[in-house]
């Protein structure tokens, strides 16, 4: 689902039906009979993916490779439609019969099947939505606010707005954004689109949620708005279906997920949550936010394996029945990023942690109550949720990553998190707290413009720790060692 927010702006509704498929998701036993092996993996990966892992020394392995295509030929000869399938989880998403499925079971390379959303009609609600007056603050503009409140600004002083990153925004539909002009720029940069909604047609053609979380990051309205990652890449997945709530969603978060991860995707930001389903047996429990449950928590933990960041809202139900966090913000290695408000108090609507084996979740928190966004109308509006935090976290940690090259995935979000409002005592509303960047860009480069491909070269060898911070005399340990502009990682 989305996770729910509030836009302050009046609006019109009207709805359609529309008729789905039964789905099911198929575990698979093994990958055996695949035509590629880990000694070419150039065959199934993009040079972009390979260099990602090549940069942080992340090995290839078995999770890599494709799906087994015989296996896939076997189901679609029973009959079946293979609608995802996925190489992390070694499984596919297919839509059949009962017949179909009960042959399906008896195949021998097959683990387990799982119902995943029953045939059925459902609403579709569409809004029209009227425009709020534009209160213009200096060059942000409207978004002035939330970019300050993390110091993100004094990045972009500094010329680092996102450049060289790829960002794979994973969410509903993103109405709009291929003609507003506030993505004139952004539409320059987008390097990969798809759709993994049956029935719906395109990413631009309906719902606006994805056109609000992409505007954080990428629009650009000069005394109107500015996002917080202008310069970055980007690659725009519709996986939400606004006529239903079932685990097909999940699913095709999960081939998002891994089609981010193919082109080479550094940071994927999604700002989707899944706790409760129109079919009540598939619903969480709390006991599953356990970060090895839900397929697209799993996901979530394999892309962060794979050298990715990536960014979940933490959900909006801390005032609701339910309080707590939704799948995959369970997930481990991640930024389950939290709402607060303009004064950085925890917004109220936004959940809490802890996640079911007690990690400290959410990871950290910026502002999604009030905060600014621009609509499919192209103009600004204002608007509450935990959406809308996450993609201002996904833009921060791009910018910094443009300035700290040298860092792997997991070296930047511990050093996000200790350079965080509430580092020291983390706790289940905000977790580490408000990351601020420009303490964060200090804490490696003592105010250098350092980023590391760029050409500066310290006189000296500098040391850092694993968690970021310079060390004059190092000991032994684990280090990031730079030696004139290069970073690789030592052991002393």
């Amino acid at each position: 689902m989305k996770l729910r927010y509030s836009i302050l702006i009046f609006f019109l509704a009207s709805s359609i039906s529309i008729i789905a498929d039964n789905t099911y998701f198929v575990y698979l036993h093994d990958k055996c009979g695949s035509p590629y092996s880990l000694d070419m993996p150039w065959e199934f990966l993009s040079e972009r993916s390979l260099l990602r892992r090549e940069r942080q020394h992340i090995e290839i392995d078995s999770t890599d490779l494709p799906v087994s295509e015989l296996y896939i030929d076997s189901i679609r000869s029973l009959g079946a439609r293979v609608v995802h399938c996925s190489k992390w989880i070694n499984g596919v998403t297919i839509k059949a019969d009962t017949n179909i499925i009960k042959k399906i079971r008896t195949l021998d390379f097959i683990d387990s099947v799982q119902l995943t959303k029953l045939s059925d009609t459902v609403n579709v609600v569409k809004t029209i939505r009227h425009k709020l007056p534009a209160n213009l603050q200096s060059y942000y503009g409207e978004a002035r606010q939330q970019t300050e409140q993390i110091n993100l600004n004094r990045l972009h002083d500094r010329g680092f707005r996102g450049q060289g990153m790829l960002i794979a925004v994973v969410d509903n539909g993103f109405l709009n954004s291929d003609h507003i002009s506030a993505f004139n720029h952004a539409r320059e940069n987008i390097v990969d689109t798809c759709s993994f909604v049956e029935g719906v047609g395109g990413i631009y053609e309906a719902c606006t949620h994805g056109t609000y979380v992409l505007s954080v990051m990428a629009a650009e309205l000069p005394e109107k708005f500015i996002g917080g990652a202008i310069d970055a890449q980007y690659a725009l997945y519709r996986t939400e279906d606004d006529r239903s709530e079932s685990m097909l969603e999940v699913d095709n978060q999960v081939a998002a997920f891994e089609r981010a991860d193919s082109i080479g995707a550094d940071i994927i930001n999604s700002s989707l949550g899944y706790f409760h389903f129109d079919d009540t047996l598939s619903n969480f429990n709390y006991s599953d936010l356990n970060g090895r449950t839900a397929r697209n928590t799993i996901a979530s933990t394999m892309a962060a394996r794979k050298g990715m960041i990536v960014c979940i809202a933490a959900g909006n139900e801390g005032n609701s029945a339910w309080h707590f966090i939704d799948t995959p913000a369970d997930a481990d290695s991640i930024l389950c990023v939290g709402s607060v408000d303009s004064l950085r108090q925890h917004s109220s609507f936004s959940s809490y942690g802890p996640s079911a084996d007690g990690r400290i979740k959410p990871d950290i928190c910026t502002m999604g109550e009030y905060s600014c966004v621009v609509s499919s109308a192209d103009f600004p509006s204002r608007g509450n949720g935990t959406s809308f935090a996450s993609p201002l976290a996904a833009a921060m940690v791009a910018c910094l990553w443009s300035s700290m090259k040298g860092l792997s995935n997991m070296q930047l979000i511990e050093l996000i998190k200790q350079h965080s409002s509430n580092h020291d005592s983390p706790n289940i509303s905000i977790g580490y707290g408000i990351p601020d960047a420009w303490e964060c860009y200090m804490a490696l480069h003592t105010g250098a413009p350092a980023n590391f491909d760029s050409g500066y070269s310290p006189n000296d060898t500098q040391y850092f720790d694993m968690l970021g911070r310079q060390v004059i005399k190092p000991a032994q340990g684990i280090y990031i060692r730079i030696i004139k502009g290069k970073a690789e990682k030592v052991i002393l």
